[in-house]
């Protein structure tokens, strides 16, 4: 079962890479489509987790305490992301990009089918906000990281110079790290102050506010008409087939060769798959065992360590089409860490199911 959620995934993938392939599909029509991807999509399916589901005071604990452990999970990713760049040298044009790859799991597309294989039904509220809790951090910090380690100011669209748009584009060129730091120095000190306000209006993208009037909904026990949720159900399917399409279409740009001797792109995934998700649960086990100062139970501690066992999310190459960084590498991380998920994560499923 959960071998055949993540083949889907490639299934989809090479369908976006042969209609590239054969001109059914420009590879301009990925800008188009990380678009309604970002700013359509991904907005109803976050509304929808979280407003329709039923409020209750254990509904309410649930949700307080799994902000409160997600903020500490995510805060550390970061944390591990930026320690991985230092350790691999990795350029400063790409650091925004590794840093997501270890702070973005895909837990919409692969995150809740394995969740409800394994756990059933009553994981889906977990799941809605753990996805909401990611959308807060990728669409403010990772945008702002993305933003500013590319040395793009103009949110992806155009580079301040013909070699600042060398250094996203091409990782080769930008191996020694030195392209980045140029163009993103020429004017660092002018733009402080408009990085802090580009990150106020990053916050409050389309997917952000989604997760906020879900939240709001929810609280306040409004109803979601049926109709109304029809609607936003049906856009909403399109974000997992369109993210995959576009993935597909950005790989037709990739040499196979590539991606598999790129060592740091194979550490990152391994480090995404295994390495993170064993730390998290030796970081959550005092909380399952002694409850102390809150406890989780073991429906909380599975669903979270599903979340960050999922290979890197599919949002983050229409998330780099638009906000800057390179595109290339990360469709090949989404790529890579995803085809290693097909060993990693049914044999943690296992592991999971003695709990």
């Amino acid at each position: 079962m959960i071998a055949i959620k993540v083949i889907g995934v490639f299934i989809i993938v090479l369908i976006g890479f042969l209609a590239c392939k054969v001109g059914w599909l420009p590879i301009k029509s990925a800008a188009y489509l990380s678009r309604i991807v970002l700013f359509i999509a991904c907005p109803c399916v976050l509304f929808l987790a979280i407003a329709r589901q039923e409020y209750s005071l254990e509904s309410l604990y649930t949700m307080l305490t799994l902000m409160a452990v997600s903020v500490v999970l995510y805060v550390l990713s970061y944390v591990i992301g930026f320690a991985f760049c230092r350790l691999f040298r990795v350029p400063r044009a790409d650091t925004g990009m590794y840093v997501n790859f270890c702070a973005t799991p895909n837990n919409g597309f692969i995150g809740i089918p394995v969740a409800l294989a394994v756990l059933g039904q009553p994981v889906l509220f977990i799941i809605a906000l753990l996805n909401m809790m990611q959308a807060f951090f990728l669409y403010s910090y990772g945008t702002y990281l993305l933003r500013s380690r590319s040395g793009n100011k103009d949110g992806g669209r155009a580079a301040p110079t013909s070699v600042a748009t060398a250094s996203v584009q091409d990782a080769d060129t930008a191996e020694s790290g030195d392209v980045g730091n140029i163009a993103f120095a020429e004017d660092a000190p002018a733009n402080r102050a408009g990085s802090l306000k580009q990150l106020l209006k990053d916050f409050f993208l389309p997917p952000v506010i989604g997760c906020l009037a879900g939240v709001a909904f929810f609280l306040l026990r409004i109803p979601v008409p049926e109709a109304v949720a029809d609607v936003l159900e049906s856009v909403g399917a399109t974000m997992t087939p369109l993210c995959m399409i576009f993935i597909g279409i950005q790989l037709t740009e990739s040499s196979p060769r590539r991606l598999f001797a790129n060592k740091r792109l194979l550490a990152v995934s391994i480090l995404r798959l295994i390495v993170i998700p064993a730390l998290f649960f030796v970081i959550l086990l005092p909380l399952y065992l002694i409850g102390v100062p809150m406890s989780i139970d073991s429906l909380l501690l599975s669903a979270i360590l599903i979340n960050f066992m999922t290979p890197i999310g599919a949002a983050l190459p229409p998330l780099a089409e638009i906000y800057g960084g390179s595109v290339k590498l990360a469709s090949e991380g989404v790529f890579l860490s995803t085809l290693i998920s097909m060993f990693t994560i049914p044999i943690i499923c296992i592991f999971l199911g003695m709990l």
